[in-house]
């Protein structure tokens, strides 16, 4: 493969590939609906063009957003202090 292209637009293939992998069919037959119904001049009931997303069998949903560390540290804070406090507890029962 390396013969035809160059091992720097290969490594940016598979950047792209990692971010939105292909082969994706459903993506490509929505994206392909779009361009049909905006071919035809057809609109949404609104009056608005249509997206990729309004073909899908299923709703898109946004993944959710990833915690900070310090979003991280400030929920486990009490977790980590009840453990904590327990422990001590038990260990003055003995």
């Amino acid at each position: 493969m390396l013969s035809r292209i160059s091992s720097k637009e290969l490594s940016l293939w598979k950047q792209r590939y990692k971010r939105e992998p292909f082969g994706d069919q459903w993506r490509q037959v929505a994206t392909l609906c779009m361009v049909i119904a905006k071919a035809n001049g057809l609109k949404k009931r609104g009056g608005g063009d249509f997206a990729p997303g309004d073909f899908y069998p299923f709703k898109l949903v946004k993944p959710p957003r990833q915690q900070s560390d310090e979003e991280l540290h400030s929920l486990l804070g009490p977790i980590k202090a009840s453990v904590k406090a327990k422990a001590k507890k038990e260990k003055k029962g003995k």
